[in-house]
């Protein structure tokens, strides 16, 4: 079964199920196949599963849910199961949503939309086309660096995949992450087309 196939298959048994409804015998033996697959499996799953159920999510969204064997219970994406992002690829997603407010300030407080120039080409920036880049090193050179530095399974044993991101668990490694980014990686606002082509030489 190919990867979209096994997604359309999770998705018609998650939408075959009101919020609050527990699955049947068989689609939960599928469910479980599939959430074998999830990269935090142990996690989820904790002391064992005792059933598997549908609930609201984020923003009100369908849900596959873990009740476990000592009555608490978890969200689980049947995505993550079927992408089955390896550890580097996790903990650069976590490093990724880490920075997303230090991004998001440090563009409003260096761009002025339709007057500040583009760092690279110095065509004007507009809220439609601005994009922050990593320059001096790129944020996957420094990623690479910090992990290597770190050791993949300790920061990957720090990641928490239970919600709908993956995050830091600790202060302790989010803060030496953000530490080693700001130390590393300096910022510049630039074209989205510049970002994607002449920063990527």
């Amino acid at each position: 079964m190919t990867k979209e196939e096994r997604k359309k298959m999770c998705s018609t048994i998650l939408n075959s199920y009101n919020k609050g409804e527990k699955l049947d015998a068989l689609d939960s033996a599928i469910m479980i196949h599939e959430f074998r697959n999830h990269i935090a499996w142990e996690e989820k799953k904790g002391p064992g599963v005792k059933y598997i159920y549908v609930d609201s999510a984020n923003y009100n969204d369908k849900c596959f849910f873990i009740k476990r064997t000592d009555d608490t219970f978890i969200d689980i994406s049947y995505l993550k199961c079927i992408s089955n992002p390896n550890k580097y690829s996790a903990i650069k997603k976590a490093g990724r949503n880490t920075i997303t407010n230090l991004i998001y300030n440090f563009k409003a407080d260096n761009v002025i939309f339709n007057e500040t120039l583009c760092s690279v080409t110095g065509e004007v920036l507009t809220k439609e086309n601005t994009s922050i880049d990593h320059y001096d090193m790129t944020f996957d050179d420094m990623i690479m660096i910090w992990i290597e530095k770190k050791g993949v399974d300790v920061i990957f044993n720090e990641l928490d995949h239970s919600g709908l991101g993956v995050f830091f668990k600790s202060d302790t490694i989010k803060n030496d992450f953000l530490d080693f980014h700001n130390t590393n990686c300096k910022l510049r606002a630039v074209t989205m087309n510049a970002n994607l082509t002449i920063c990527k030489r």
